[in-house]
């Protein structure tokens, strides 16, 4: 079971605490590492289909689909179309596109380790497991790529996966506490592919003065759980003032969460692309030692919208390119500052680095101009 920051952080009865605590827990320890590959034997390749199949047949949020997933896996077992695959990944790939093709839902697939695990990524369950889920979010440095002040004190946050709060809590808090004297700020969530539900909570507690109930989960058996913010958060809030989400197709999941929730709360713009449309929340169940199925459990309701976007992603507030989006944002973030502080002391600072935007691209479209 994953950790939750501080027990005011959810209001939960005790039958959802688990599927809260896994919500959008897809991506593995080691997802955004260059795996290291192994071979299997045809009966390997013919057992994890078949407990794959049976997991997400017992377990898929809309069990119908779930049956129907389960059922074109079982064929594919009967035809031998596993058994010609030679490595790990060509299976967990196979499998993986097996599974969504009779759901539709990309949070559904099948991951392996080539190190034994005996317990999901990031469920920490002996002390091995923890040591290796702790060194892997150290690795990333707690899912925080970058924190830096753009010209015109516009604070900036790039963030490569929401991890485990009860280990990046302290990184979250440092990079909000260097932020707080920004007068906007953009989150980076373009490369973001996962994560904790209790995460996103706690970053979007510090963008709202008040706990909020952000959702609720509809769980297949008819249990539900829900997901507040925080009441106390480590360091300053960062409140009344312009924040930016950048966005892209290769934004799934929890962080499509925090650009949702802080959208529909009228507390940010999104700038990018439409983010790929995956909201129903679950987690890893282990398929032996070395591979495991990622399922979901429920169905979101949002608090605020009362739907979710599931399928078809966040629609951005400013279409942009994803590779121009942070130009983008921080243009329009000091064009808001000038536009609605016209008399404040810091308002020349903002006219300045505006104007130098404006002339970086300026020069960028003179070099790429045909001569």
């Amino acid at each position: 079971m994953f950790i939750q920051p501080c027990s005011s952080a959810l209001r939960i009865p005790a039958l959802a605490l688990a599927l809260v605590a896994a919500a959008w827990s897809f991506t593995p320890a080691s997802g955004q590492e260059r795996r290291a590959d192994m071979p299997v034997t045809p009966a390997t390749r013919d057992s994890v289909a078949l407990a794959a199949a049976e997991t997400v047949e017992a377990r898929y949020v809309f069990a119908d689909k779930g049956a129907a997933a389960a059922r074109a896996v079982r064929q594919g077992v009967r035809a031998g179309r596993y058994r010609r695959l030679e490595t790990a990944s060509a299976l967990s790939d196979s499998l993986t596109a097996d599974l969504r093709r009779g759901t539709g839902d990309k949070h559904l697939q099948v991951q392996f380790s080539a190190t034994p695990r005996t317990a999901a990524p990031d469920a920490g369950l002996t002390a091995a497991d923890s040591a290796r889920d702790l060194e892997n979010a150290q690795w990333r440095n707690f899912g925080f790529h970058a924190v830096e002040r753009l010209d015109g004190n516009v604070g900036y946050v790039e963030m490569g996966r929401f991890d485990n709060p009860e280990l990046a809590a302290g990184a979250l808090a440092t990079a909000m506490s260097f932020l707080a004297q920004t007068d906007a700020l953009i989150i980076d969530l373009r490369n973001t592919g996962g994560g904790f539900a209790a995460m996103e909570a706690l970053v979007t507690s510090y963008f709202i003065a008040e706990p909020r109930l952000l959702s609720t989960l509809h769980r297949r058996g008819g249990d539900t759980a829900h997901l507040w913010t925080p009441a106390r958060v480590a360091g300053p809030r960062y409140l009344d003032k312009p924040v930016y989400v950048l966005v892209s197709g290769r934004t799934f999941s929890a962080p499509e969460a925090l650009a949702y929730d802080l959208q529909a709360l009228g507390r940010a713009v999104v700038v990018g692309e439409q983010t790929r449309g995956g909201a129903n929340p679950g987690g890893w169940v282990m398929l032996g030692s070395h591979f495991a199925v990622g399922v979901p459990t429920a169905r979101l309701e949002s608090a605020i919208t009362h739907g979710n976007w599931e399928g078809v992603g966040v629609r951005p507030d400013m279409p942009v390119a994803a590779a121009g989006a942070k130009k983008a944002a921080h243009r329009a973030a000091l064009q808001r500052l000038v536009a609605e502080n016209a008399s404040a002391v810091r308002a020349p600072r903002w006219s300045e680095a505006l104007a130098e935007l404006r002339a970086d691209d300026a020069r960028s479209a003179s070099a790429t101009a045909p001569q």
